[in-house]
């Protein structure tokens, strides 16, 4: 009886809907993430993830996104994360070779390691405004993108995180960031910096190693901060 009840509650964790799969991660609130599989029953194109998902009478929110969730499906093209996403699993969608935009809700607080990488033809991304870290190599190889807006809630960059984003040409950082890591390498065509931190952000010895950068762009009155 013991292993009977067991593999029941078992078989309640994980469910299909649609053409996403999802597992049970708290009942009480009733909370979903989206879950890794090895096939998908048609292959992706789009994937908008919903805020809610019912199954056998129960209503549960979306609230993260595994780790691997969605890794080298390359039929996917875009993915739009809604605001009941607190959080996105390391190489959710890693190897995504197709996929060209992708909109990150206002509630994820953080893009796990190698979140994007390898997402050759990504060349829009919108990060939400609860975003705090972007980890390391998180956009790594996306060689399409050519600009990335960083949020005012983002503190800290890591290590490569967007190594090798060669089509890159400029980067803006909100108010808040106070650490870069290496994050830019081999982004050769990088050529203009705007950090609107009115406190110059702690930097690696090669965090920026270009010296063709055209311009770098920071608040009035913080100048000499920079400068120095």
């Amino acid at each position: 009886c013991t292993l009977l009840c067991a593999n029941v509650l078992l078989a309640q964790t994980e469910f299909w809907v649609g053409n996403l799969r999802y597992e049970v991660t708290s009942t009480n609130p009733a909370e979903v993430e989206v879950d890794h599989a090895d096939n998908y029953p048609i292959p992706i194109t789009i994937a908008n993830i919903p805020t809610t998902v019912s199954y056998e009478g129960t209503t549960y929110s979306v609230t993260s996104i595994g780790k691997y969730a969605f890794d080298n499906c390359s039929s996917l093209t875009s993915v739009n994360i809604p605001n009941s996403v607190t959080s996105i699993g390391d190489h959710a969608f890693n190897g995504c070779s197709s996929l060209t935009s992708v909109t990150i809700g206002n509630n994820v607080t953080s893009i796990g390691s190698y979140t994007f990488r390898d997402c050759s033809s990504l060349t829009s991304v919108t990060i939400g405004n609860s975003v705090t870290s972007i980890e390391k190599y998180a956009f790594d190889n996306c060689s399409s993108l050519t600009s990335i807006d960083i949020p005012n809630s983002v503190t800290e960059i890591g290590f490569y995180a967007f190594n090798d984003c060669t089509s890159l040409t400029s980067v803006t950082f909100g108010e808040n960031v106070i650490s870069i890591d290496v994050a830019f390498s081999s982004c050769s065509f990088l050529q203009n910096i705007t950090c609107l931190a009115t406190n110059p952000p702690t930097l690696f010895s090669n965090s920026f190693p270009y010296p063709n950068i055209a311009t770098v762009t920071v608040p009035c009155g913080s100048l000499e901060a920079y400068s120095s």
